[in-house]
């Protein structure tokens, strides 16, 4: 079927779509910067020049504040879960043999997939190294043990599956 959409099309669906909180803030921040431009202008007369200038100074301080509160938040990476380490061992693992790991892959789907390449005795600890994953990571767990227990037990499995793979 051939693209319908013509060039017009596509630049409109690349602009963001402008919301109710948009024009919210917008009358709001236009409000306020008004009201407080006319207070310092006016109302205590100390001329338009000298209150752009406060104004001016007001906003560059809340941008040093917000970028000081900001920064050490954009250097943090994302730690992943242990579970998810070691998930992510098994496929960079499987991925050495020629089996990467899909991105649009979930644990399951790669798992079937898996099943065509490798022999039964890996496979079965590919298995139960996924099923394991899939607890942990999902909350499945009939155990009467408790959370962190569970994790701890569960992480050593997982661990000690990924060892056995080869």
């Amino acid at each position: 079927m051939p693209n319908t959409k013509s060039a017009s099309d596509e630049i409109i669906a690349k602009i963001p779509q402008v919301t109710l909180a948009f024009w919210i803030m917008k009358i709001c921040a236009t409000t306020l910067g008004e009201t407080a431009g006319d207070l310092l202008s006016m109302t205590l007369k100390v001329g338009y020049a000298t209150s752009c200038i406060i104004l001016l100074t007001l906003f560059g301080i809340g941008l040093i504040v917000l970028a000081t509160l900001s920064l050490p938040l954009l250097g943090n990476k994302a730690q992943l879960a242990a579970h998810d380490q070691l998930y992510s061992r098994l496929c960079k693992k499987m991925a050495q043999y020629g089996y990467p790991k899909q991105t649009s892959e979930g644990p399951l789907a790669y798992r079937q997939r898996l099943e065509s390449h490798l022999d039964a005795a890996q496979m079965a600890l590919v298995h139960a190294f996924i099923d394991r994953y899939i607890q942990i990571k999902y909350g499945k767990n009939d155990s009467h043990l408790s959370v962190p227990e569970r994790t701890k037990n569960t992480l050593r499995e997982l661990h000690s599956l990924l060892k056995k793979i080869k």
